[in-house]
């Protein structure tokens, strides 16, 4: 008798020691996904135009760069005023205490819009 219940007892451990049997299956299906891009610009800060040592007899020049960046291909166009001393934009002036100095914008060929 010890001899079967010992067997017994053996073949039911071996059946709880194997892993049930588990399928499994991978399904796939399409999500759909929006979103609505607002109309915006952003304007960088440009660095500070120098026009370097004025030297009366020669002609100074100074360069930056105004950079826009804007979302979903939105128009843009910059403008820029008469600045702090001049009275329009054709007649655009430095000031140094009383000292006032003539100057000129432009963009050049190869830049922007």
């Amino acid at each position: 008798m010890k001899r079967y219940l010992f067997g017994v007892l053996g073949t039911l451990a071996m059946v709880g020691i194997q892993a049930p049997c588990v399928n499994a299956a991978t399904v796939g299906t399409t999500l759909g996904v929006s979103a609505t891009v607002q109309a915006t610009c952003v304007v960088a800060t440009p660095s500070a135009l120098a026009f370097g040592t004025y030297i009366p007899t020669a002609a100074s020049s100074g360069h930056t760069t105004i950079s826009v960046t804007c979302t979903n291909s939105t128009g843009y166009d910059i403008g820029l005023d008469q600045g702090a001393n001049a009275t329009s934009v054709t007649a655009r002036q430095m000031i140094n205490g009383s000292a006032l100095l003539n100057y000129t914008l432009t963009r050049d060929s190869s830049g922007g819009r």
